[in-house]
């Protein structure tokens, strides 16, 4: 036998004390468990509430708007991360995680956000310094084990070695400002973020390589005017949400637009009893008139005077229909009762009232038909009447020929058209029942 087959069958000296020790160790750990359970929660609460969170965790959540980027939809769009966030905030950062979800919101306070992953926080440094030396960013004070930058564009940049802030754009006077909120974000416990928060579900449940959650008042116009078209009246902007989704890599790979399916809810018990009531669909007109070259083709069911008041209210349209105030009696329509209406917008030349044509109709009888067209409507059905019939509400954007038009040349809003519609051709949006809408973008 050798030493090994002698040592695995020697018996212990005391075998008696041996097991009296395995006895009170026993013991021990059987009155400790309690203490070691309680210690272990404490532990865990501490991570969970103060422990460096990921990235994700840096929405904060009350934010007014969250969209969830994919890199499969940046990535289909032609771009990257990088390519995304230098043209939202003017530089092409290096060193992120490109294989990650990004990030977009707006805060509570108004300001737009950026959360995205770092892959290597020395490259980021690096390019920052670099853009430093270019006199495109100023380097802060280094504090909260964050680096802080300036960007000239007007953004707070805030890093670590695993996550980047980009908060703005403000003015010079609000830097402060902005990094007060940030440093804020990256201090607040992880149960307060956006993904910890009951409202993470909405945004979850959905499919899709980009997905949005937003309150309609956070809705920059004039893409908010769609929604309010079929909301009930005494809805409030604040507490009703858009939820919607959309799957860019998908369009890309069939040759097709980009829709976005969603639904307007909300949260509070009180106004989704409101946007659970029925929306009468538009019946198709008798008298149709949607050339595709059109300007702007909307059909609503409304109230008159409560369609043309919601027109007023949003800058944008007010400014393509400026001359809806005086060609239309909506004091006599609304009197009727309303209807079915039906804008065509044709023209808007530079020194003379938009060129358009409003139709309207009540259980199949006209009760308006008035057009400042230089020669009358040729009654013809087309693709963008028949979409528009069966929907609560319809509206659809020729962009192409919206910014040729000589009334938004050399001029500022024309500059906030470009800017917010550069790009596109057109935009379509249809309200369907139970709330639901498609928004096609090509």
């Amino acid at each position: 036998m050798n030493t090994n087959d002698k040592d695995a069958t020697r018996t212990p000296q005391h075998p008696e004390k041996e097991r009296t020790k395995r006895s009170e160790l026993l013991r021990l750990l059987h009155a400790s468990w309690p203490f070691l359970l309680l210690a272990g929660i404490v532990v865990g609460l501490y991570f969970w509430m103060f422990a460096p969170k990921d990235y994700a965790d840096l929405v904060p959540g009350e934010s007014r708007a969250v969209i969830q980027l994919k890199p499969a939809a940046l990535l289909a769009g032609g771009g990257s991360l990088g390519t995304f966030l230098a043209e939202q905030v003017g530089f092409r950062p290096e060193g992120l995680d490109e294989t990650q979800d990004v990030y977009v919101f707006i805060t509570p306070s108004g300001y737009f956000g950026v959360s995205a992953p770092v892959h290597d926080g020395r490259k980021l440094s690096e390019q920052i310094l670099r853009l430093s030396q270019h006199n495109e960013a100023s380097i802060l004070q280094r504090s909260d084990q964050l680096s802080w930058a300036w960007l000239k564009r007007g953004w707070i940049v805030a890093w670590n070695s695993d996550a980047v802030l980009t908060l703005g754009p403000g003015t010079l006077q609000e830097q402060d400002k902005l990094r007060q909120l940030g440093s804020k974000i990256f201090k607040a416990g992880r149960r307060e973020s956006f993904r910890n928060s009951e409202h993470a579900e909405l945004l979850e449940n959905l499919d899709g390589d980009v997905r949005l959650y937003a309150h309609l008042d956070a809705i920059p116009s004039p893409f908010s005017m769609l929604f309010r078209l079929d909301l009930p009246e005494k809805c409030s902007e604040r507490k009703t949400l858009i939820v919607a989704s959309a799957d860019v890599q998908k369009a890309k790979a069939c040759g097709q637009p980009l829709t976005m399916q969603g639904t307007i809810t909300s949260e509070d018990e009180a106004t989704k009893g409101l946007l659970a009531t029925t929306s009468k669909p538009i019946a198709a007109p008798s008298k149709p008139f949607a050339p595709e070259s059109a300007v702007l083709y909307m059909a609503a069911h409304s109230d008159g005077d409560k369609l043309l008041q919601l027109l007023r209210s949003d800058a944008t349209i007010r400014t393509m229909l400026l001359s809806l105030d005086r060609a239309i009696p909506s004091d006599e329509i609304a009197k009727k009762g309303g209807g079915d209406f039906f804008l065509t917008m044709m023209e808007m030349p530079k020194d003379a009232d938009a060129r358009f044509r409003l139709f309207v109709e009540q259980d199949s009888s006209v009760i308006y038909d008035e057009h400042t067209l230089l020669a009358p409507p040729t009654i013809e059905s087309s693709t963008t009447s028949e979409l528009a019939t069966g929907k609560t509400s319809f509206f659809r954007l020729n962009v192409t020929s919206l910014l040729k038009q000589t009334a938004l040349q050399d001029n500022e809003t024309a500059d906030v058209f470009r800017s917010i519609l550069g790009g596109l051709r057109t935009i379509t949006f249809a309200a369907g029942k139970d709330r639901s809408f498609e928004l096609t973008i090509e």
